[in-house]
Parts: structure tokens; C-alpha cells; sequence
């Protein structure tokens, strides 16, 4: 049964909520941090890898990543990649990304740090393009011309026959001397969610 719909009808019968036990709370939104304080909306990442049945998000899925996470752990713990919404935050490499991508996602936004060096482009854009996803929404704060430049190149040298279209923006220091921000939008062909 899918799981939108357990959380539904366990939230009515008690029959079901009793015989599906064995699937683990089923939530709409997840949200992980290492560390959190009371006045955030996240689960301590400790919390979820410390519980003794797994926790499943079938909608949004959000995770602040830093080094204390383990993506592979995490995912381990849910039963099965059921939410459609992923959104990454903080600091991280852009291949950790790959464990939580699932062919079911409508949309995902990798928001904060994401180290995604210029050598890595053409493979980081072959990653995306694989999965069906409406929409990935990204920023890198580190880029320049030259980034820019390469990302445009890299995405060139994958596109051919990919039913995505990237489209980007970028905002300038104040000096003019570089990009100091560039949010990619790489969409389906016939989508535009903004």
C-alpha cells in the first residue's frame, strides 16, 4: 500500500494502524539535523538513528547536512525512498546527493554549500539527468565567469536528448568584479513549476 495512503487510513481505523505496525511511523514531511535546538522544526539525526522502528517521510524530506551525517545510514532507517520533495541544506559534497535521488521525486533543491567543483560538472549534470524529476533547483555561492562558463559548456556536452532545460541567473558582487552567486534551474521540457 502506498504509504500517503497508509497515513491516511491508519489515522481512521484502528485495525490498520494495529496490523501495519511493522512499516514505522509514516510522517508527510521529515526534517534532519545533527544538532538542533527546541526552538527548530528538525529531528536530531541522532534521535532518528536511535529509534526502534523507522520513520518514513512520503512527501518532503529535508535534511541539513554536515559531516555527522551519513546518507546511507539515514536512508537505511526509512522504509523505502517515498517522498517526492527532497531538499539538501548546509555543507556537502555534490555526491552525496546521489543516495537520496529515487526515480518517484517531482522536486529537489540543494540549498547552502554544495562543493561542486568545475571538473565535476559534466558528471554531476549526467547524475541529475537520469532520474525523472519535474524540477532540481540549485545554488552555488562559489562561482565565477569561468564556473559559469564551464557549467554552460558541461551542460552542452550532456543535453543532447535529455528532456531537460537549464536556465540560470546570477548576481553580482558589488565591486563587478565576479559571480558571487549562480541559481541553476534545471527543469523538464514542458515544466516550469516558478
Amino acid at each position: 500500500m502506498p504509504l500517503v495512503d497508509l497515513h491516511f487510513l491508519r489515522q481512521k481505523c484502528d485495525i490498520v494502524e494495529s496490523t501495519s505496525r511493522f512499516r514505522g511511523e509514516v510522517v508527510e514531511s521529515l526534517h534532519v539535523k545533527a544538532d538542533v535546538n527546541e526552538s527548530e522544526r528538525y529531528t536530531a539525526y541522532s534521535e532518528i538513528i536511535n529509534r526502534r522502528s523507522c520513520i518514513t517521510p512520503y512527501f518532503w524530506f529535508d535534511v541539513f547536512m554536515s559531516p555527522d551525517i551519513k546518507p546511507e545510514t539515514l536512508l537505511s532507517l526509512l522504509d523505502g525512498k517515498n517522498y517526492i520533495e527532497l531538499h539538501l541544506r548546509g555543507n556537502y559534497h555534490w555526491r552525496d546527493i546521489i543516495p537520496f535521488l529515487h526515480m518517484g521525486l517531482k522536486f529537489v533543491r540543494l540549498i547552502d554549500n554544495m562543493d561542486l567543483p568545475a571538473k565535476d560538472l559534466r558528471k554531476f549534470f549526467k547524475t541529475l539527468i537520469r532520474f525523472d524529476t519535474y524540477e532540481y533547483s540549485f545554488y552555488y555561492e562559489k562561482g565565477d565567469y569561468n564556473w559559469v562558463k564551464r557549467a554552460n559548456k558541461a551542460w552542452d556536452s550532456v543535453k543532447k536528448g535529455s528532456k531537460f532545460h537549464l536556465r540560470f541567473s546570477t548576481s553580482y558582487c558589488l565591486d563587478g568584479n565576479g559571480v558571487n552567486r549562480v541559481h541553476f534551474i534545471l527543469h523538464r521540457h514542458g515544466y516550469y513549476f516558478h
